[in-house]
């Protein structure tokens, strides 16, 4: 009888760690070998600055910033200009001492889904690709990763420059996992989610191809990570190290942030902070067809698409993106990313009011740009520099820079190896450039 008593109790705590293990998907995203960070519009969360916190401070090799829509430069005064907020996030961080800012990369220009792709065969393989600088991006990162030491991609919107990297190379596929926002199911399968309707075809490329982690719950609100940091309430700004950073946190005026104080796209990272201890409930799915215009999953005990139904608690999520923040390493007074900067105004100054009203804050928005070379379209795609707006740079030690008032390197041309606080006659006629770091 008491062999039989230890026997039954041995088989209910095997049963227990069997039940509650880590599924292997979650092992691979949280031994993830890089990451990427893609969203459509930055102003309407927190999710990109948290990233570049978690990447200063290596909890994440962050390698990319991906936007999947981006305004072309002749639409630049018709829309909220996406590209412009991610430079100046981008910059500020720069400013304020992050360790690891890397480039943005553009992806499908505004108004351009894969649901006006979906070929008549509706065959993924028959998908034209964009070929954007985001997808290309994507690929090449993943094709570096391994199944069980993956990239890592944290989509905050719709799946489009995921889905173009698909196309590009789809080798990729089992070296990448997408942490994305799944929404709740229909009652059919099917995926109704904003984000998933956004780009259709997008979703059903990369839910029938990569792993996934729906790592948000059913309410997207219900375990957002609660952060007063927007124009409705700035109660959380002195938790805030550095200067620069949280100016744009809180100038932030999107509907939902204003309303629930909250990065609605921030699970993915503060997931990561936190581990699998941070999960109280998961469902398995894997992907069952698209067909009228939806994506369909089943249900699957062994499937690699994962919804989160429940974390430990709001308070744990919203620990683990504020230790993130405010972790030590991520802010310094020293910068430690090596950019060149551009300036709109002579001596430094400027503010680049004219890429729109999104902008008249008074707050000074310089650009730091990476090493590269960059077109006229490229200056306005990766960082919103708009044509001839360029009038002083700063120049780290070590690097060159050489100014083409050509749109393609063209024209008549200058080389620079320190800072120039006026630019003579390529005053406000910068077209395009090259930067080389010829040394540490």
């Amino acid at each position: 009888m008491k062999k039989s008593i230890i026997l039954i109790f041995a088989l209910s705590i095997l049963f227990f760690k069997t039940a509650f293990a880590q599924p292997q998907i979650f092992t691979d995203f949280f031994n993830g070998k890089a990451h990427i960070i893609d969203n459509d519009i930055l102003d309407d969360a927190h999710t990109i600055e948290i990233a570049l916190a978690a990447g200063s401070t290596g909890l994440i090799n962050l390698k990319a910033i991906t936007i999947s829509r981006w305004v072309p430069y002749e639409n630049r005064w018709k829309a909220v200009v996406q590209q412009g907020w991610g430079a100046m996030i981008r910059t500020a961080a720069i400013k304020d001492g992050f360790a690891n800012v890397p480039p943005m990369y553009p992806g499908a220009p505004l108004g351009t889904t894969f649901d006006q792709r979906v070929p008549a065969s509706k065959n993924i393989k028959d998908t034209i690709p964009f070929k954007t600088p985001a997808g290309y991006k994507i690929a090449a990162e993943a094709l570096k990763c391994t199944a069980k030491n993956p990239l890592i991609v944290i989509v905050g919107g719709r799946a489009t420059c995921v889905a173009d990297a698909y196309l590009i190379n789809p080798v990729i596929a089992d070296k990448v996992i997408v942490a994305e926002y799944l929404d709740h199911l229909g009652s059919d399968g099917h995926l109704p989610g904003y984000n998933i309707q956004e780009d259709m075809w997008a979703a059903n490329i990369v839910l029938k191809n990569f792993r996934v982690i729906g790592a948000y719950s059913k309410s997207l609100y219900a375990y957002a990570p609660q952060v007063s940091l927007d124009s409705a309430s700035d109660k959380d700004r002195n938790k805030m190290p550095g200067k620069y950073l949280e100016d744009l946190m809180c100038l932030k005026q999107h509907p939902l942030l204003k309303k629930e104080h909250a990065d609605g796209d921030g699970h993915a990272v503060a997931l990561l902070q936190a581990g699998f201890g941070l999960i109280e409930s998961y469902e398995r799915w894997s992907y069952d067809r698209y067909e009228g215009s939806k994506v369909y999953l089943k249900s699957d005990p062994n499937g690699d698409i994962i919804k989160v139904i429940k974390y430990t608690s709001l308070k744990d999520v919203t620990t683990a993106w504020w230790d993130i923040m405010k972790a030590p390493g991520v802010f310094s007074s020293t910068i430690r990313t090596k950019n060149v900067t551009v300036f709109d105004g002579a001596d430094y100054t400027g503010s680049y009011k004219e890429n729109g009203p999104h902008f008249r804050t008074g707050i000074n928005y310089e650009r730091a740009i990476a090493e590269g070379e960059y077109t006229k379209n490229d200056l306005w795609s990766y960082y919103g520099i708009a044509d001839n707006t360029i009038s002083s740079i700063k120049i780290p030690g070590g690097c060159k820079v050489t100014l083409y008032n050509g749109e393609h390197f063209n024209g008549t041309s200058t080389v620079y190896t320190s800072d120039v606080s006026s630019l003579g006659t390529l005053d406000n006629a910068v077209s395009s450039l090259k930067i080389e770091y010829a040394g540490n």
